[in-house]
C-alpha cells in the first residue's frame, strides 16, 4: 500500500489490513496480534516482522495489505509475488 507506516501501543507496532478471508482462517479479527515472515524457515525469522491488525476489508483471497517500510522488511528483491507466512500470535 502507498500509505505512511502507522503504528500502535507502547511497542510501536506496524498497523496492517487483512481481507476477511484471512481473518477466518486466522480466526482473528481488528486488535489482533500477527507475525508475518517470509515463508522460507531457513532464514530464521530474518525478513519477518510483527504488526496489529487494523481493519479488516472484503476479499474472497487470503491477503494482507502492507505499507511500504514494512513490505521491504518481510520481502525482499524478486520475491515480491511470492506467498507469506502470516500467523496470529495468542
Amino acid at each position: 500500500m502507498d500509505r505512511h507506516p502507522v503504528t500502535t501501543g507502547t511497542g510501536n507496532l506496524l498497523l496492517v489490513d487483512i481481507s476477511n478471508a484471512l481473518a477466518r482462517e486466522l480466526e482473528g479479527m481488528e486488535g489482533d496480534l500477527l507475525y508475518i515472515s517470509d515463508k522460507r524457515k531457513w532464514l530464521g525469522g530474518l525478513y519477518s516482522t510483527h504488526a496489529v491488525v487494523d481493519e479488516i476489508f472484503k476479499h474472497s483471497d487470503n491477503l494482507i495489505q502492507l505499507d511500504r517500510e514494512t513490505s521491504e522488511l518481510v520481502i525482499t528483491k524478486n520475491r515480491i509475488n511470492e506467498i507469506l507466512i502470516v500467523e496470529k500470535m495468542y
